[in-house]
């Protein structure tokens, strides 16, 4: 199952998403992690994409949509892939920094989509990376009660309007993983 671990990174690009920080500071919550792996700001994130070779995994928390090579704030904001990498870039990220940049939103691994753009553009500089999108609706997290993982939502649950948050767990199997997944060819 995909947890949110001590050695990962939460990032989200837009400091005043109000909505989005306060799911990071749910997931945050939910694990047995530091708020010192929460980067909500610019400055937070800058200081720590210098300690090369530390973070395993960079989560970029937004929303995303089927069909869409852009990632949302809650406030309307996009990045596509490409404003995303050189966002990453120019605040400072390294080669070694982290090993894998996993993007948590709606459809972000779908084949062709968003994680396969990003890691287009984010290969040439760091060729050691790995991009990753889960390839369905992503959920939150479960309380540490209830393991801590990562959870996902199905359209009908969806439709039902369903509360409780008791989704089933996203595994690494539901995951789209660059480069190891199949690159389908499109215009970037």
């Amino acid at each position: 199952m995909l947890k949110f671990e001590r050695k990962d990174l939460l990032y989200v690009p837009w400091s005043d998403d109000e909505a989005l920080l306060g799911e990071a500071w749910g997931i945050i919550s939910n694990t047995e992690v530091s708020v010192k792996n929460h980067l909500y700001d610019d400055d937070m994130f800058a200081r720590q994409m210098r300690s090369t070779g530390y973070w395993r995994r960079l989560w970029v928390l937004s929303h995303g949509g089927v069909g869409s090579r852009r990632i949302y704030s809650s406030n309307g904001h996009y990045l596509t892939p490409k404003q995303l990498a050189r966002h990453l870039k120019s605040k400072g990220m390294q080669p070694g920094s982290v090993k894998e940049v996993f993007v948590f939103a709606c459809y972000a691994g779908k084949y062709g989509g968003f994680a396969q753009a990003l890691w287009s553009y984010l290969r040439r500089g760091y060729p050691d990376l790995r991009v990753s999108g889960f390839r369905g609706i992503t959920g939150s997290v479960q309380p540490r009660a209830l393991g801590g993982y990562l959870n996902y939502m199905r359209p009908a649950e969806l439709e039902m309007n369903r509360i409780d948050r008791s989704y089933p767990a996203i595994t690494k199997e539901m995951l789209t993983v660059y480069p190891e997944a199949k690159v389908y060819s499109y215009d970037i």
